[in-house]
This record gives C-alpha cells, sequence and structure tokens, in this order.
C-alpha cells in the first residue's frame, strides 16, 4: 500500500508574504509633502509651518517659542501603539489581518491622538515671551484648522 502525501498551504504562504512586508514596511504621521499650502497668496506651505510650530525659532525665525504637538503625543502614547502593533502582528499571524492594514491603524490612531491634542487645546508655547502671553492665547493651532487637517498618515510596504 502506498502512502499519499497532500501538501496544503491553509494560508501559510499569504501570513508569511505579510510578516515579510512589516519587516521592510513605515508608517508616517504628520505633514506630508502633499498637505499644500494656506489659502492666502504667498501663503507658507503647511509642513513649513507645522515644522516652526513644533520647534521654534531655534531653526526658524520667528517670536515664539516651540508649540511641540507631534513629540508630546508620541511620547505619551508610545505605549499604546506598541500594543496596537502586538495585536496587529498576532492577527496577521492568525491570518485574520494583512500588514497594510495593521500599520494603517497605527498610522489613523497616532494621526487622531495628534489632532485630538491640539483640538483640546493642549498646545502651548514652553515660554515666558511677553509675544506669547499664555493667558491672551486662544486655541494655539486652529486659526485656520489647515494645520489639524493636513495631519495624516501614510503607509509604504
Amino acid at each position: 500500500m502506498a502512502t499519499k502525501i497532500i501538501d496544503r498551504d491553509l494560508g501559510m504562504k499569504r501570513i508569511l508574504r505579510n510578516l515579510k512586508k512589516l519587516k521592510k514596511a513605515e508608517v508616517t504621521v504628520g505633514f506630508h509633502k502633499d498637505a499644500g499650502k494656506y489659502p492666502t497668496s504667498g501663503a507658507p506651505n503647511v509642513a513649513y509651518v507645522a515644522s516652526i510650530q513644533e520647534r521654534g525659532p531655534e531653526e526658524h525665525s520667528v517670536e515664539f517659542g516651540p508649540r511641540p504637538f507631534m513629540r508630546p503625543v508620541f511620547d505619551k502614547t508610545q505605549k499604546r501603539l506598541t500594543n496596537i502593533i502586538k495585536k496587529g502582528i498576532n492577527a496577521v499571524y492568525a491570518g485574520r489581518s494583512t500588514a497594510k492594514n495593521v500599520l494603517d491603524e497605527v498610522g489613523r490612531q497616532h494621526a487622531d491622538d495628534i489632532k485630538n491634542f491640539v483640538i483640546r487645546d493642549k498646545v502651548r508655547p514652553k515660554t515666558s515671551s511677553p509675544v506669547m502671553d499664555k493667558k491672551k492665547t486662544k486655541i494655539t493651532l486652529v486659526e485656520t484648522q489647515k494645520l489639524h487637517d493636513s495631519i495624516r498618515h501614510k503607509v509604504k510596504l
């Protein structure tokens, strides 16, 4: 009697492909080249304005201190983002998700966290400069909504 061996994939090849994609993949969150410019004539591009807000006058000629809104959010949410990644990798192992879905979820969550930080008016200059008296400041980064609306994520596989 001859023995017959049947090799069934059952989805393992797809799972391994997705895991390989994760190894080389990246997700970026913030202001990408396609964020555009402010609507007024001669206005700067949104990424430039975001850089000024995040880093302050050290790298740009402006009269206020840094108003970081990306670094503090990442520092505060890093553990939660790591957990999303871990759960996502487990879902890829189980065949319930893909590399793109996992990274989309992480990027979407982090972009939402940054937007919420801005909208909740948590962004304040770390300065005692009379130019930016904290008592006189309204919602710091939401004058036109353009900066807020331009915070996005992109996935590269």
